[in-house]
């Protein structure tokens, strides 16, 4: 970016208001600006994100309109593809071609001096029928001064909309580095961008659970109204992590922030938006790690069920530990009691647990004598996670 385009990009409402003397010396704004952002330009029609596609900016709307699709399913984009066994990708060894792949790089020697930075090339999807898209999809209009992407820049999760230019259009990509140091320093754009991304945030999650996919619009719209979105733990936590000197299980375990604890009050269904969290229980004087819980999972139902069908009281029977960044949604616990429960298929009905069930892998522990604390050690190593391991 040049000096002007850093102008350009300081129009923007909420940056043009951030105080430049927040920043030090060696960091200041205009220069995360210009190494994190670029301005770019779209014709109408041009798609800018996809729904399922994996990015890492934020885009900021500098001049023109563009259009948010929203309850689209996102394997109209992406389909899902079954995973590989293991046989499977070993034998791709014998399997693949035997002729080295070659291309002529001088074809695009010439078109390559024709493309400037920020410019939109011909490989861009574009829709032809923009407004017969409009008129028979449902979509949200966001107009200059606003902001989208914000979901997959500050956790790093695939885009949960399709987003297209209805105008000419001219925006400011920022990469969620840059996002982040300034959300740092300034507390007026930490604010803004939080609530707008707390809002798109919480609703797209929740649309997208399969323990409320059955309901309807109505009784979705009530949850969403009531619903929290919470974050545990911090964006930097690896740097946290490397800071514990020994990484013994007790100080790896001591060390997360505790998003619910064994034996509290259970204030609410616990839907996992992005992140992983640690399930544990108390063993002796410590912990035992007994699974791990990712996006979309839930903390709660079988506790809530319980209570719901038998009058139980409402506690915790496990710990819940934030491994890094984790967000989390609180579903209030009469709306899980009024919504979902009464109509929610067989197939996702918890099984309530007892005191007589105990884990496969702790009773092969029992039985071969395996120390406790060589399953704490293989667990926070990642050479074991609990009872299943978590997507990398």
């Amino acid at each position: 970016m040049t000096e002007n385009d850093v102008d350009r990009a300081l129009e923007f409402s909420a940056l043009g208001a951030v105080d430049p003397n927040l920043f030090p010396k060696n960091r200041p704004l205009r220069e995360i600006i210009k190494n994190d952002g670029r301005i770019v330009h779209y014709k109408r029609g041009d798609i800018i994100i996809r729904n399922g596609d994996y990015g890492n900016s934020v885009f900021l709307i500098l001049q023109g309109c563009v259009r948010i699709v929203i309850n689209e399913p996102r394997e109209q984009h992406r389909p899902k593809k079954g995973r590989r066994s293991f046989f499977r990708a070993v034998s791709q060894l014998w399997r693949n071609a035997t002729v080295p792949e070659r291309r002529d790089v001088s074809i695009y020697e010439n078109s390559a001096s024709k493309i400037r930075r920020g410019e939109v090339t011909s490989a861009q999807v574009h829709l032809t029928d923009v407004s017969g898209y409009i008129a028979t999809h449902e979509t949200i209009q966001l107009a200059e001064g606003t902001s989208f992407g914000e979901i997959a820049a500050l956790s790093r999760t695939p885009r949960t909309a399709t987003v297209f230019a209805e105008t000419e259009l001219e925006l400011l990509e920022l990469r969620w580095q840059g996002l982040r140091d300034i959300r740092r320093r300034d507390a007026g754009i930490r604010e803004t961008f939080n609530q707008h991304y707390r809002k798109n945030r919480l609703e797209a999650q929740l649309r997208s659970s399969p323990l409320l996919a059955h309901l309807d619009t109505e009784s979705l719209g009530e949850i969403i109204k009531h619903t929290l979105l919470e974050m545990y733990g911090s964006e930097d936590w690896f740097y946290a992590y490397m800071k514990i000197e020994a990484r013994e299980s007790s100080d790896v375990i001591a060390a997360e922030p505790v998003i619910i604890e064994q034996h509290s009050y259970l204030d609410g269904l616990l839907l996992i938006c992005s992140g992983h969290a640690r399930l544990s229980e108390g063993l002796d004087h410590g912990e035992r790690t007994v699974g791990y819980l990712k996006s979309n999972d839930a903390f709660g139902l079988e506790e809530i069920m319980d209570q719901w069908r038998n009058g139980t009281e409402l506690l915790a029977q496990r710990s819940l530990r934030a491994v890094g960044h984790v967000e989390v949604l609180r579903i209030p616990t009469a709306l899980v009691e009024k919504h979902i429960l009464p109509s929610l298929p067989a197939s996702l009905l918890p099984e309530l647990k007892n005191a007589d069930n105990v884990l496969a892998w702790d009773a092969d522990s029992q039985e071969k004598g395996l120390e406790q604390s060589l399953l704490d050690f293989f667990t926070d190593q990642r050479i074991i996670n609990g009872t299943r391991m978590p997507p990398s």
